[in-house]
């Protein structure tokens, strides 16, 4: 019965914050209206092509679906921001999308099949561009609303999750020594782990991911080949060879959207933070933090917290590589950002 009234409380709290997709709501505050519209109604479609609309203004030549195109998202949502683009009255829904678009490209980017080849300590990636990505791609027609109500229903089962299923039987969880080893990396990769750049489609979830093993969490699952796993009930990293090397992982290892799909049901606290001041007052060293977009609350990045002293906090991340960075509005950017703290 106690289940069952906090789901029917949740489902109570999300009809409460989800959104219309379509209509303008007239309860709807003045920034979340563009052009007589909620910002909720506005398709990924309609945003890109507002994106395209801004390059060719400015003549900038980049194409969905490409490399260069998912870099310069990475670029924006990272903090190195075009200031041309910050400064369009369609910023908002240019992060937004971006938020999407950066999951869905990360996916894309992830083949099958990765092998790195190490010669000379010098690592070789084969190329595999995506190309005609946005062509095939559904999420495009999703709404602003309709992506914020999906993450909102993920949230509710969660819950769920987190209240029945026993949490603390996971395995305990050392921050320190998950702090440890996010210092110890931060700069300098581990080569036991596959590693992705930015152009290769970002390498934040997989750091977070290692931290939280060094830490003491389990991997949850195992592969026989290498490859990719899309199974977002399992969670593992795998390393196969030595000379040649390659790698089994899923996508909850390595994806933000995936890594919160898997753990968000399985920490012990889990929370929701529109500012900074709220994000220091409720996260602590060794736990995991992910940027999102206050919106869609889609997550983007994903980072360690390593020290919290109550009014100054500093992190550790990858893509772009941050050792004890201190977490200032100018980084953490939380006009457009919210933050969702996982407790282990």
């Amino acid at each position: 019965m106690k289940r069952i009234c906090s789901l029917f409380l949740t489902l109570l709290m999300i009809l409460a914050l989800s959104v219309p997709a379509g209509a303008v709501n007239n309860d709807i505050p003045s920034q979340k209206i563009i052009d007589g519209r909620s910002v909720y109604s506005y398709s990924m479609d309609e945003i890109q092509d507002l994106l395209l609309d801004f390059f060719e203004e400015n003549n900038i030549s980049l194409e969905p679906g490409t490399r260069a195109y998912y870099s310069y998202i990475c670029e924006q949502l990272l903090g190195n921001t075009d200031e041309e683009l910050r400064s369009s009255p369609y910023w908002k829904l240019f992060h937004a999308y971006m938020a999407v678009y950066k999951n869905e490209a990360e996916l894309a980017y992830w083949t099958d099949y990765n092998v790195s080849l190490l010669i000379d300590d010098y690592t070789i990636l084969s190329e595999n561009p995506v190309q005609d990505f946005v062509s095939d791609a559904s999420f495009l027609t999703s709404t602003i609303g309709s992506i914020r109500n999906e993450m909102l229903a993920m949230d509710a089962v969660a819950a769920s999750e987190r209240e029945t299923s026993g949490i603390s039987a996971l395995s305990s969880y050392s921050a320190s020594a998950a702090i440890a080893y996010a210092r110890e990396y931060a700069l300098d990769y581990n080569d036991n782990y596959e590693s992705w750049t930015i152009a290769q489609g970002g390498d934040c979830a997989n750091f977070a991911s290692q931290c939280l093993y060094a830490g003491g969490k389990p991997m949850n699952g195992t592969c026989s080949s290498s490859g990719r796993y899309t199974d977002t009930t399992k969670w593992f990293h795998l390393q196969f060879g030595t000379l040649i090397k390659s790698y089994g992982y899923t996508t909850t290892w390595i994806n933000c959207g995936d890594f919160k799909r898997y753990w968000q049901g399985k920490c012990s606290g889990y929370y929701l933070k529109s500012s900074l001041p709220d994000l220091i007052e409720t996260c602590s060293a060794g736990d995991i933090v992910q940027l999102c977009n206050e919106d869609t609350i889609v997550p983007y990045h994903t980072i360690i917290i390593t020290y919290n002293n109550g009014s100054t906090i500093k992190y550790c991340g990858h893509s772009n590589d941050r050792l004890d960075e201190e977490g200032t509005a100018t980084v953490l950017e939380p006009t457009e950002n919210d933050f969702l703290i996982f407790k282990f």
